[in-house]
């Protein structure tokens, strides 16, 4: 499920409303007014995103860094 509500601020207190008592897994974009929401034993889990991943192991492929495919 995707979920987006316009509000007039970017306070937190307009996300955590919404999401107040769901137990599930959270894939945000890293903003901060969710993370408050984290950490409690009993509430939703912060999983990644794979395309910020991805971007990470695209650099470590850049030949300036020396490191490469390897072939035999």
């Amino acid at each position: 499920m995707r979920l987006g509500e316009y509000t007039e601020d970017w306070k937190g207190t307009h996300p955590r409303s919404v999401l107040d008592g769901f137990m599930g897994d959270i894939q945000g974009d890293g903003y901060g007014g969710i993370s408050s929401l984290f950490g409690e034993e009993c509430g939703p889990t912060r999983v990644g995103c794979d395309d910020h991943s991805r971007c990470k192991f695209v650099k470590a492929l850049e030949p300036s860094l020396g490191i490469g495919w390897v072939s035999s």
